[in-house]
C-alpha cells in the first residue's frame, strides 16, 4: 500500500465517520450491511439519517445471495447504495469469518453494481491459528474498495489507533 493512500485515524468511529461523510449524498442514503453489526456503527449511521439495509449472516458471514438480491432490489427502486459496509474477519458481534470464496463474490457483486466496499478489519489481525483469508482489499485491484483496519488491538490495546486506505481517485 502507497503510504500517501493511508489515513490515520482516532479510532474506529472517525474512519468510519470519515468514510460515510465523502460517500453519502444526502436523505435518501441507505448503507448496506451485515443484519447484525457492531451498535457504534449503527447508532452513528441513526444519527446521520441513514437507512441501513440489513443483509442475513450465517455460520460464515454475510450470505452472498442475499446480498445479491438486496443490492437488485435497490437498483430496481432506484435506490443504490453509496457502499457496503462489512466486517468478513471476525464479524461484530457474530465472530463469523467469512471464506475466500465468499469474498470473491462480494467483490464481483460490488463491481457488477458498480457499489464501494467498505471493510472494516479491526479484529484482523487478532488471530492465533490457522489459516486467515486475505484481506478483500487484498483480493482484487479495485478502485471501489475501502479497507479500514486497527492498530490498537495488536500494537497498543489503550491507544485508539486506527487507519483506512483507499485507492486516489477515490
Amino acid at each position: 500500500i502507497d503510504p500517501e493512500n493511508i489515513v490515520l485515524t482516532n479510532g474506529s468511529m472517525q474512519s468510519i465517520t470519515l468514510v460515510t461523510e465523502a460517500l453519502c449524498r444526502g436523505h435518501d442514503d441507505i448503507v448496506v450491511m451485515e443484519e447484525y453489526c457492531y451498535v457504534g456503527t449503527i447508532n452513528y449511521f441513526k444519527a446521520m439519517n441513514i437507512e441501513m439495509a440489513g443483509v442475513p449472516l450465517d455460520a460464515h458471514g454475510m450470505r452472498m445471495d442475499a446480498l445479491a438480491e438486496t443490492l437488485q432490489r435497490l437498483a430496481d427502486e432506484g435506490r443504490p447504495p453509496p457502499f457496503i459496509y462489512t466486517l468478513p474477519t471476525y464479524q461484530n458481534p457474530t465472530g463469523t469469518m467469512m471464506p475466500r470464496e465468499r469474498r470473491l463474490e462480494m467483490v464481483e457483486l460490488a463491481r457488477r453494481h458498480d457499489i464501494v466496499v467498505v471493510e472494516d478489519n479491526c479484529y484482523g489481525d487478532v488471530h492465533f491459528d490457522g489459516d486467515q483469508p486475505p484481506a478483500l482489499y487484498a483480493l482484487a485491484d479495485s478502485p471501489r474498495q475501502i479497507y479500514i483496519c486497527s492498530l490498537s488491538k495488536i500494537f497498543a490495546p489503550g491507544l485508539t489507533l486506527r487507519h483506512f486506505t483507499a485507492a486516489p481517485a477515490l
